[in-house]
């Protein structure tokens, strides 16, 4: 039986909107944090049959496989889906949207395969300055076709509040493509290429079932008109697809000639380590983003939103603090000795991404009220300083330059964001508190590097105390409120409808 294709239902009362809010995240960062207890469970491993110059290697085609994604507009397709679903007179029209993004999506996912397979050889000299990585390529560009299929079907769940449903495929995807990594690697030795082959069977298993899905459940019709909305709605996240890839991995590109395969295998694992960070926002901005419009067109909507932006900033900064005292013990522990080098470079980025994802809060506001275009001169803004970084710091200071030009252009975004956002809806934040929640969170560190310890469960127990004068600060400043306290208490004993899993 087909489901109703309704909007999911806004609670009337504000905290259970807020419940509703927490519950979703929560089954996204449930299902992020146990990806990422696997990813680190099979760390030594992976560092046990790969080098730090096949790190490099994955790294580079990763950064392929961003810049790709960016060019088939995945996620701007998904940013239109959101906007178009919540405005759509009626389910027809909401339905029209979903199979039009999919059927173009595929389309552009299957033209893009066939030109990167066509091209392996040219691309791999390209990237890695010899052709001898070429089936390297192929095996990459097996996995590009379920790219779009794959983002669409998550937008799909997404926007019709199913967040457990979504957490349980990426959990599982997470879990058969370690499994096969280890098959791969183990028995049957194929190093470099079993990391390729796993993701790729993973990816295109995980794009089957979510196609289905999203068939089975709505009835498939191509819309030009449909399709031509989406791209103009599109239009300005396709001018910022080159200021992305710079923010996010332009570094790379001037650093492979900078520093060795190795140090770029080094550097790629604390970057990955820092980026910890957006994937945790991304649990919470992954509901935000799908919901934003909704959620703006309540009575109190407004007010929710400045609400919502001081309870993100101190979330992600405890997030942020406790990465930023964890990653080396964690390193030491897991990885192999040659890794270890990797968490000098994790505070710095997890800083990084931790701005970068103060300044993403924003863009649900530029969502809210149809302006995509803000969108552009926000990240433009940002690329203008990471460029001006990467061409005058790097050549002297080789990763730390990048390190440098990635916190200074994510701070820029901060304010020009906030004033952006303005211009769309004049929403009230709480600065104070949000100031307590900075002062705290600088103490902890502080504290923990006034007396860092030497020893591996010194460094543990001094990241632990760090935390709890973090949460001292926070109660002495009396950050949270008595009302928030019994809205709390309050919400124990009420039940508001959850994400539905199925």
């Amino acid at each position: 039986m087909t489901p109703d294709r309704t909007l999911p239902a806004t609670p009337t009362s504000s905290a259970h909107l807020m419940r509703r809010m927490l519950v979703s995240t929560a089954f996204y960062a449930f299902s992020f944090v146990l990806q990422r207890a696997l990813s680190v469970l099979f760390l030594p491993i992976y560092t046990h049959y790969l080098s730090p110059a096949d790190y490099g290697v994955l790294e580079l085609l990763d950064t392929l496989a961003t810049v790709i994604s960016m060019v088939l507009l995945v996620a701007r397709f998904s940013a239109a889906l959101n906007y178009f679903y919540h405005v759509a007179p009626d389910s027809g029209a909401r339905d029209r949207y979903i199979g039009t993004a999919l059927a173009a999506g595929v389309a552009g996912s299957a033209a893009v395969f066939a030109a990167v397979f066509s091209a392996s050889a040219q691309i791999s000299s390209f990237l890695f300055q010899t052709a001898q990585f070429s089936g390297a390529v192929q095996v990459f560009s097996v996995g590009l076709i379920a790219t779009v299929p794959i983002e669409i079907g998550m937008a799909y769940l997404q926007i019709t509040d199913r967040a457990g449903l979504l957490s349980s495929v990426a959990l599982i995807r997470v879990l058969a493509n370690a499994g096969l990594n280890v098959l791969l690697l183990g028995p049957f030795h194929m190093g470099l290429s079993a990391m390729l082959w796993g993701s790729t069977i993973c990816a295109l298993a995980t794009a089957a079932f979510l196609s289905v899905k999203v068939v089975r459940e709505v009835p498939f019709s191509f819309s030009p008109f449909a399709l031509r909305q989406m791209l103009v709605f599109s239009a300005p996240f396709a001018i910022s697809v080159v200021a992305e890839f710079i923010l996010n991995f332009g570094d790379r590109v001037f650093l492979k000639s900078r520093i060795s395969l190795a140090d770029l295998g080094l550097y790629g694992i604390g970057y990955k380590l820092g980026m910890i960070i957006a994937s945790f926002a991304a649990c919470f901005l992954s509901y935000w983003d799908a919901q934003v419009v909704a959620i703006g067109r309540r009575p109190d909507g407004l007010s929710l939103i400045g609400r919502v932006a001081t309870y993100f900033f101190a979330g992600m900064g405890l997030i942020t603090l406790a990465l930023a005292l964890f990653a080396r013990p964690a390193l030491r522990l897991l990885a192999s000795p040659e890794f270890f080098r990797a968490h000098e470079y994790v505070p710095w980025l997890a800083l990084a991404y931790f701005l970068r994802a103060v300044s993403g809060f924003f863009l649900g506001v530029f969502l809210l009220g149809g302006r995509p275009g803000y969108v552009a001169v926000l990240r433009w803004a940002g690329v203008s300083v990471c460029l001006l970084g990467y061409i005058f710091l790097i050549p002297p200071f080789g990763a730390w330059g990048a390190v440098a030009a990635t916190v200074s252009a994510f701070a820029l975004m901060i304010p020009l964001g906030w004033w952006l956002s303005q211009r769309v809806r004049n929403i009230s934040y709480d600065y104070t508190r949000i100031a307590k929640a900075a002062l705290a969170m600088g103490c902890g560190w502080l504290i923990f590097n006034l007396f860092r310890p030497v020893s591996l469960t010194g460094e543990a127990l001094g990241g632990l105390a760090a935390l709890l004068v973090t949460a001292v600060v926070l109660l002495a400043t009396r950050f949270i409120s008595r009302a928030e306290l019994d809205a709390i208490l309050a919400l124990r004993h009420s039940s508001p409808p959850s994400p539905t899993a199925s």
